[in-house]
């Protein structure tokens, strides 16, 4: 009896070990319950040195944002590791780079970082001057050596505000944090996030659409974290002399990776424009056509089944801007017009003819069906 009880009494103890170390792997949560649970969140992450888990506070509108968000949160992990190791090899400079940020943050000094951003990369154009270029390698400094000290260092000054239920945004000294644009926070399913202002100026004028867009930004934050983890060896191995040097370190490993991925993406821009240009042909010459079946119908064309033909046609006509096809929108004649529309829906899954009956009735059911099976996501007959 004795050992039976010793033995019930080494399992619960073994137990107990287990459950403990389970606790201690178990991932730390943080907090997205309200807006201002979210900012500290983000300053809990950085004392934890979870940077890599600082895009989970960033909502995505779509799975591939949300691919090039964890490809980012491996690089915010890679900056606090280059941090910490610049921080071993420079303690000197690394308090008076700190120092200074702590000067501007009393004097009530804004990110160097977000003026650019609310300044969007306008203003003076040519090769820059001295002032331009100390102020460039001083930015570059601050973010690859000391990438989340603006955080830390000016948390007090963060607040939020609500502006309905379920919008909120995030101020700076009682101030939109970026100004004129700001920075918004939404809530999703009990979460908050942070929502990046991509239908704002300047981000609207390059945020990706497109699978190879996305492709191509996430290949860039690939190109910056290849270079931060090899600054980090580079750093550790003593081969990087000041903080001046890691600066051109960074130029050096990303100038032309980096120009070659944003040349990429400047021609994919083009062909966003381009299609854009042909869509709005489209939409006008759709309007006509279902205007004109609906006087010949007596009644309305399904809402459903004009907005499947204008995604439907999104993707065709980006097909027809890379391939340099020309197609005069506004030439075509009704009978035209309904059977191009008829042979992309079918080539996109949809079968239904637009030549034929279009009313509600007749067509939202298969919509519907096309839609939960993909809609336009699905492969291409």
């Amino acid at each position: 009896m004795r050992q039976r009880v010793g033995g019930l009494a080494w399992m619960a103890a073994l137990a107990a070990c287990v459950l403990a170390l389970s606790a201690c792997n178990r991932p730390k949560q943080y907090s997205q319950e309200t807006p201002d649970d979210v900012l500290r969140s983000a300053v809990e992450m950085i004392r934890d040195g979870q940077t890599q888990r600082l895009p989970d506070l960033i909502y995505a509108d779509n799975e591939q944002m949300r691919r090039m968000l964890d490809q980012l949160g491996r690089l915010f992990g890679n900056m606090q590791k280059l941090a910490a190791a610049t921080q071993q090899r420079f303690p000197d400079e690394m308090a008076k780079m700190k120092a200074e940020a702590e000067r501007r943050a009393a004097s009530g000094a804004q990110n160097p970082l977000l003026a650019q951003l609310a300044g969007g990369g306008g203003g003076r154009r040519g090769p820059p001057r001295g002032g331009d270029e100390d102020a460039m390698r001083d930015l570059v400094n601050r973010l690859f050596a000391d990438p989340y000290g603006w955080l830390e260092q000016n948390a007090e000054r963060l607040s939020t505000e609500m502006i309905t239920d379920d919008q909120a945004t995030i101020l700076l000294d009682g101030q939109p944090l970026i100004p004129l644009i700001g920075l918004p926070m939404i809530e999703r399913d009990g979460k908050w996030y942070v929502a990046l202002p991509t239908n704002m100026p300047p981000l609207n004028q390059g945020w990706p659409r497109s699978k190879q867009q996305w492709d191509i930004l996430r290949s860039v934050v690939i190109i910056a974290d290849k270079a931060v983890i090899e600054m980090t060896e580079d750093v550790k191995q003593g081969r990087v002399a000041t903080l001046d040097r890691l600066a051109n370190k960074a130029q050096e490993k990303m100038l032309f990776p980096g120009a070659m991925a944003f040349a990429a993406y400047g021609r994919e821009l083009d062909v966003r424009q381009r299609t854009d240009r042909r869509m709005s042909q489209w939409r006008t010459r759709q309007r006509d056509w279902a205007r004109g079946r609906a006087e010949q119908a007596g009644g309305p064309v399904s809402p459903k089944l004009l907005n499947a033909m204008e995604r439907v046609a999104a993707v065709e006509l980006e097909s027809v801007v890379r391939k340099n096809e020309r197609l005069a929108i506004d030439q075509l004649s009704p009978m035209q017009f309904e059977d191009l529309a008829t042979e992309w829906l079918g080539r996109n899954g949809l079968a239904v003819r637009v030549d034929g009956a279009v009313d509600a009735a007749s067509v939202d059911a298969r919509v519907d069906a096309w839609l939960a099976a993909g809609g336009t996501d699905r492969p291409r007959k």
